[in-house]
């Protein structure tokens, strides 16, 4: 029913003591998702800069996955190889800071 769709929708998760709501990782796990799906660099390339077999890093960053997990070392290895920062940019916007490139 709704409400325990809200619920579940509202968890929230710990990370190094700061909170997200699940709504919150899925946005940012969906952005992952979509750099690799879609970005300007195929998904097979970012799979041989990161280290992992083409199926895993799909699996590892499709939201819907049921039990799968990105990690942070496979998320920054992504960020970094595609140069893409965007995903990066919604988390850091999630808790509320901006990101500012070192010049």
């Amino acid at each position: 029913d709704l409400h325990k769709a809200i619920r579940r929708q509202r968890q929230m998760c710990i990370r190094d003591s700061n909170i997200f709501y699940e709504d919150d990782m899925s946005k940012i796990i969906k952005s992952v998702h979509k750099l690799v799906t879609e970005g300007k660099m195929s998904a097979k390339s970012i799979a041989t800069a990161v280290h992992k077999p083409y199926s895993t890093l799909l699996r590892e960053t499709n939201p819907y996955a049921p039990g799968a997990k990105l990690g942070v070392e496979t998320f920054m290895d992504i960020i970094k190889a595609t140069g893409d920062t965007r995903p990066l940019e919604l988390m850091v916007q999630e808790l509320g800071y901006r990101l500012t490139p070192v010049e």
